[in-house]
């Protein structure tokens, strides 16, 4: 990038310069840099706005980055608006039956997901998943993804099983597109092993949850916004309090580095700490945890995600709600 500017005299959209800022944003998204990775897809949208104009079908493609990147920061009423407006658009132009539109129902049922819309992300990502099989194939990428999407439905929902078949065909499909030692694959373990724990099977969750950690710890940056979530998973089975601490505050210590002070995902994590020192006695380090967690989650997500209600059950098992007279 740098020597492309240089070349074009600092004129970043010049031949070629937005193939490299699509590398770029896509970089800095996966590696877990959120607020850069914004910056360069604003970069990217101008330089294809001002070639292709306003209405190009392809700028409408393109601001899925911002879709993800937005989800990733938090910003989840944006997210939702811009996604929203994505299919309208894709719809509008391809209709509801074609493969056209299978990223722009994949990117609002993530979004929705996030917001703890279950029924309404659910039928989305089915549709989603259905039309990347039919263009693609059972074995491909993007399927796989939709897997994980309905797999992160599934146990939010409280559905277990089905949640845990989709993971594992997920988990599938990479390692045979990937290899055995892609992120994607750690994400997909994490997700099998989330499944298994929510079914009690704590001894089957643990070898899935310790290799998914292990190859993100070779393959990621150190404090990648992922570690957190495998991280979370295997404090759930670590057998007691006290040896999940360490796997819960490594956990918040990295998305307080990465999130904003009020993004729903550091707001659980501060939840599962400071139920688990509570939990220990630790009553004076864990209370202001678990009330900040909650709070925080009830003003982004309100009270009907299921993120939210765990934090105030949380909460409430160390200080009960007053009575009312």
């Amino acid at each position: 990038m740098a020597l492309h500017d240089r070349a074009a005299g600092g004129d970043a959209c010049a031949a070629g310069g937005d193939e490299l800022l699509n590398e770029l944003a896509a970089l800095r998204l996966r590696e877990g840099y959120f607020d850069d990775a914004e910056r360069v897809v604003d970069r990217l949208l101008a330089c294809m706005q001002r070639a292709l104009g306003p209405d190009h079908v392809a700028l409408i493609d393109f601001m899925s980055f911002r879709i993800a990147i937005w989800c990733e920061q938090g910003r989840l009423a944006e997210a939702e608006a811009l996604a929203r407006n994505s299919l309208a658009v894709r719809r509008a132009q391809h209709g509801d039956d074609t493969a056209a539109v299978d990223n722009a129902l994949h990117h609002l049922a993530r979004v929705l997901y996030a917001r703890g819309q279950l029924a309404e992300a659910e039928p989305l990502e089915a549709r989603s998943l259905a039309l990347r099989e039919r263009a693609y194939g059972r074995t491909h990428d993007s399927v796989a993804s939709s897997l994980m999407g309905l797999g992160d439905i599934h146990l939010a929902g409280d559905a277990a099983g089905p949640a845990e078949a989709a993971y594992r065909e997920a988990l599938e499909i990479w390692q045979r597109t990937m290899g055995k030692d892609h992120p994607h694959v750690a994400e997909a373990q994490r997700g099998v092993a989330a499944a298994l724990v929510a079914q009690g099977r704590l001894d089957d969750a643990r070898p899935l949850a310790e290799d998914a950690l292990a190859l993100q710890r070779r393959r990621l940056r150190p404090g990648h916004p992922e570690l957190a979530a495998t991280l979370v998973v295997l404090a759930a089975i670590a057998g007691s309090p006290a040896a999940a601490e360490p796997r819960l505050r490594e956990a918040l210590s990295i998305r307080r580095a990465a999130l904003a002070s009020d993004h729903p995902a550091l707001a659980l994590a501060e939840s599962l700490l400071g139920a688990c020192l509570a939990l220990q006695g630790k009553i004076a380090e864990g209370l202001p945890l678990l009330r900040h967690g909650a709070q925080t989650l009830h003003a982004r997500l309100r009270d009907a995600h299921p993120d939210t209600r765990a934090a105030w059950t949380r909460l409430q098992m160390v200080e009960p709600a007053p009575r009312s007279n």
